[in-house]
């Protein structure tokens, strides 16, 4: 009787490594197909993307790196995210789900991201530190530009310059706090807006 209930116990222990086994073999191969998708390829070649629009921008004009190339970048994202939920419909007979659309699409836009966090990081920090000074020149002047505008006082105006003047924003605290920040803002609104255009539900329901 005893040995009854120990080859029971070990053959319930046995079915429930089976199913875990065969739970963990189903996320590891999701994983794997969601890693291999276009979604994802897609982000890696938007980021490179905006990475040579960005050295394009650095080498022709500082000033317009700083001040216009983040609208380019802003652009090639929405343009691969689109062409990723696209790409995606097609593959699903010309239909996709709100759902579908907008998970593809921000699985578009966090690799690209990274990529060009991770580019910022060095190219202000270490290639050339100036920019940040040049960055922290275009604060100060839109700052005052406000305040002549908006009521604020001489202390209120005093210590948003000091934060300005003392803050760098692309600091390794600053961009591992913005960085999970931006996935989802702009990255899941940008997202959310485009499956909404975009989606097209299966009248059959499949």
């Amino acid at each position: 009787m005893q040995t009854e209930g120990l080859l029971f116990h070990e053959g319930k222990r046995g079915g429930c490594e089976h199913r875990a086994s065969k739970r963990n073999v189903y996320l590891c191969q999701n994983f794997d197909q969601m890693m291999s998708h276009f979604a994802v390829r897609n982000g890696v070649i938007s980021g490179a993307v905006q990475v040579a629009v960005l050295l394009l921008f650095y080498f022709i004009s500082k000033m317009m790196l700083i001040s216009f190339a983040s609208v380019v970048c802003f652009f090639i994202y929405v343009g691969f995210m689109r062409q990723t939920v696209i790409q995606q419909r097609l593959e699903q007979g010309g239909y996709i789900s709100f759902r579908d659309a907008f998970k593809w699409a921000w699985l578009t836009f966090i690799p690209s991201t990274v990529i060009v966090v991770l580019f910022n990081y060095l190219l202000f920090n270490f290639v050339d530190s100036q920019l940040i000074d040049m960055q922290r020149e275009m604060a100060v002047d839109a700052l005052e530009k406000m305040s002549k505008f908006l009521p604020v006082s001489d202390e209120d105006y005093e210590k948003q310059l000091e934060v300005v003047e003392n803050q760098n924003p692309y600091g390794l605290f600053s961009l591992a706090v913005g960085l999970p920040v931006s996935f989802l803002f702009p990255g899941a609104l940008i997202a959310a807006i485009m499956a909404l255009i975009m989606k097209k539900e299966n009248p059959l329901g499949v």
